[in-house]
């Protein structure tokens, strides 16, 4: 009889020590992802709130009362000092898993705590949103008009980077368009009454046109916002109420904190196809009497319901015609014209519903003619 290996010790103990260690990477692993999920990342993304928001009072109270406790910290002073505009800025407390806690294989010194095996540390997202006040962009509009410029002079900072990505948002603007539009008003009227005050008396005139020397209209603040987002990369937002502030405020909080599990959910790419949807795979078996494989019309219906607007109903009207590719490609060779071959597909007629409400219509030509190029078509990059 042959006599059992003896094991060594020693590695036993390494080959344990292995699987401990493991076993706690996976641990820390898992606390990782805990903390990237949608119920627990808002619990580490922190709000910083430039002083000069949280000291206005309107946008101030507004603004922390639409983020439910969601944790404000008062933005650094020295890049407050570095901004044009009151600004609002996220942080994040990234947690990874620390090499050094597993580096040491040849001593039980594995970490003791889930804590202890992963490193957290603070991160600065890229993300900003500047606030505007509307009475700033009219005065932007007024300098260009009497200086002669083409295009607004905007903050150097107001332009989006791979590092610094600002959203600016624009409040109160549709009350600072009225009052420079009664402004002009009264200006020309006081000119009016000073040029004919030398005058005698005469009949009264129509009231003066307002100057459009001082006057702002939307439309000049629509073309200041386009040429903002074009050549800058800077998207603008217009709001008149600080409520809808806060819960804009709120939303992106939501939508940054939110961020690393949505982009590692589509990393998750599979080399096979997931089982659902229509576009999923169908799997085919063997007959035992050696006949058309189980599943061969389920992936037939599939592949109708690739081409756009295609329903359940449609693609199984066109497999009681056409039971297989086959058919149908034999069918379109028989055509003399590719008109004829076309309605083999338009007239085809699919039916809703069951009795006296049951209603019928005509696929119609536009999916016969997509059909028809896909499999009669030898372009490779024909557009269906």
């Amino acid at each position: 009889l042959a006599q059992p290996m003896a094991t060594n010790p020693s590695n036993a103990a390494a080959a344990k020590l292995v699987a401990k260690r493991q076993k706690a990477e996976k641990a820390a692993l898992r606390r990782i992802r805990k903390c990237m999920q949608p119920r627990e990342c808002l619990k580490h993304v922190a709000v910083l709130l430039d002083d000069r928001i949280a000291n206005d009072q309107r946008l101030g109270p507004s603004i922390t009362g639409c983020l439910n406790g969601q944790q404000v910290v008062p933005l650094d002073a020295d890049e407050q000092r570095l901004l044009p505009l009151p600004a609002i800025r996220w942080s994040r407390n990234v947690h990874a898993l620390d090499p050094a806690a597993f580096a040491d294989l040849a001593h039980d010194a594995l970490p003791s705590s889930l804590a202890a095996a992963s490193v957290e540390f603070e991160e600065l997202e890229s993300d900003s949103l500047l606030i505007m006040d509307g009475r700033q962009l009219v005065e932007l509009i007024q300098q260009k008009r009497q200086s002669g410029l083409s295009t607004l002079v905007f903050p150097e900072q107001l332009v989006s980077t791979n590092r610094w990505s600002p959203s600016l948002v624009v409040y109160d603007l549709e009350l600072h368009i009225t009052q420079s539009s009664r402004a002009a008003e009264g200006n020309a009227l006081r000119a009016k009454m000073l040029a004919n005050s030398d005058k005698p008396a005469a009949p009264p005139a129509k009231k003066p046109k307002a100057s459009t020397a001082d006057q702002v209209t939307r439309l000049q603040c629509e073309e200041a916002f386009v040429s903002l987002q074009l050549t800058r990369g800077v998207t603008v937002r217009v709001l008149e109420d600080p409520v809808q502030l806060g819960k804009l405020v709120y939303c992106l909080t939501k939508a940054i904190a939110e961020r690393p599990f949505k982009a590692a959910r589509l990393e998750s790419v599979f080399s096979f196809h997931v089982g659902a949807g229509v576009g999923a795979g169908c799997r085919l078996e063997e007959s035992a009497d050696g006949g058309s494989p189980a599943g061969i019309d389920e992936l037939w219906r599939c592949q109708l319901q690739c081409f756009p607007l295609v329903t359940a109903e449609v693609a199984r009207t066109i497999m009681r015609a056409y039971p297989s590719p086959g058919h149908l490609i034999r069918a379109y060779a028989g055509c003399a014209s590719a008109e004829e071959a076309v309605k083999l597909v338009a007239d085809l007629q699919v039916c809703k519903g069951t009795g006296p409400l049951s209603t019928a219509r005509r696929l119609g030509p536009e999916l016969g003619k997509r059909i028809y190029a896909f499999y009669s078509s030898r372009d490779p990059n024909q557009v269906l």
